[in-house]
């Protein structure tokens, strides 16, 4: 798997549907098995047969409800579904009508997706989104990129191919000062989020309060919401923000097919990576990681008794933490 097709799995996985948010599951499987409606026909043919043969034994069944919500799911991260006749007579939202006239290629497809499914199955399908509650919402300030982020070193790589030259120039003169800022904490393993926000070192794709390659933003960057006031994000109130963060399982079912498939990872600040490729300097970096073979083989077992021995209907959960928390939340990819 490639980073373009990671972070879109990524995007497709922040609108995922669980099964508890099937809010009658005999009455929606009734409605896969019987291709009642065009939309159905199409769930239905994207599932395997053993997803089929589950749904016409028990309805009921615990293999029959996660098959349901494959289908939802695997539907969000495809193509766009919406087709005028597969749709017809189905009212839709305000919102998804705007998310359509974005037209395509978009960068809100999966969350398309995900709208145009709710309005498709309205009595069936619960309307309530973790992210869609996010202050990231109403916040036009960028608070989050002052935040130190940890990334894969082949992130970056994927960020800086979509620059055009001038842009390059750009972001190795915000580099450059990023670095100047960061050098008193870049020793520390992971230094507090709090304590780093006093360096004022905002991200180096930073440009006039909008990322430079927000479509192509790391997957740090992409599962990172603030739930409170954006206000709440500003300093020194940052430290009363509430933020959403995947379940550990969650993390390891994402991460599996990108950054654990490789035969050595190597993590690391976005800015020190940057440092390096384009300002050529060697930076010391406290919070370099780089896991070999044996570690990620180990990861990935750790990862699959965990998704084995979780509810994996809860994936899509998500929680609030505590600021004081957050300052953890990449450790679980990079724990030795």
């Amino acid at each position: 798997m490639n980073a373009r097709d990671f972070l879109a799995m990524v995007d497709a996985a922040l609108v995922w549907f669980s099964a508890k948010q099937v809010q009658d599951p005999l009455r929606f499987a009734h409605k896969l098995r019987k291709q009642s409606d065009p939309v159905s026909a199409f769930l239905w043919q994207k599932l395997p047969e053993p997803d089929q043969i589950a749904l016409r034994s028990d309805a009921s069944s615990r293999s029959s409800q996660r098959a349901a919500v494959k289908a939802l799911n695997s539907a969000i991260g495809g193509e766009c579904i919406y087709e005028t006749d597969r749709f017809q007579g189905i009212k839709l939202r305000p919102q998804t009508i705007d998310l359509l006239k974005q037209g395509s290629p978009s960068p809100n497809l999966a969350r398309l997706n995900r709208l145009l499914l709710e309005d498709a199955y309205p009595r069936d399908l619960m309307r309530t989104l973790k992210t869609e509650q996010a202050a990231c919402h109403r916040c036009h300030a960028c608070w989050c990129c002052y935040e130190p982020t940890y990334v894969d070193e082949r992130e970056v790589d994927y960020m800086l191919e979509a620059l055009t030259p001038e842009q390059i120039d750009q972001v190795t003169k915000s580099t450059a000062q990023w670095l100047q800022r960061a050098l008193p904490l870049l020793p520390q393993d992971q230094p507090s989020a709090l304590v780093w926000r006093c360096l004022e070192a905002p991200c180096p794709f930073l440009k006039d309060g909008r990322c430079m390659v927000y479509a192509r933003r790391p997957f740090s960057c992409r599962t990172f919401f603030a739930l409170n006031d954006p206000d709440n994000c500003k300093m020194p109130a940052r430290a009363r923000q509430l933020f959403t963060k995947f379940a550990d399982v969650q993390i390891y079912k994402l991460s599996r097919p990108f950054i654990l498939a490789a035969d050595e990872v190597n993590l690391d600040h976005l800015g020190a990576f940057l440092a390096r490729k384009l300002l050529q300097v060697e930076v010391q970096s406290g919070s370099k990681k780089i896991l070999p073979a044996e570690a990620i083989a180990e990861m990935k077992s750790q990862a699959i008794e965990a998704e084995e021995a979780e509810d994996t209907e809860e994936l899509n959960a998500g929680r609030c933490i505590p600021a004081a928390e957050y300052e953890l939340g990449y450790r679980s990819l990079k724990a030795v």
